[in-house]
């Protein structure tokens, strides 16, 4: 029962996300875009 909710909401999460950035303005999306490709850097950056 607990997994068909964590499921249920994962997907209830992504369908918002997806539909937040096709609502989002044309400079927002390139904002999301380009943030998005640095999160795979980002926890790296602050091991000094």
């Amino acid at each position: 029962m607990k997994e068909k909710m964590k499921k249920a909401l994962l997907v209830a999460v992504a369908a918002s996300a997806v539909a937040g950035y096709f609502s989002a303005s044309q400079s927002t999306r390139r904002y999301i875009a380009h943030l998005a490709k640095q999160l795979p850097y980002l926890p790296y950056r602050y091991f000094i």
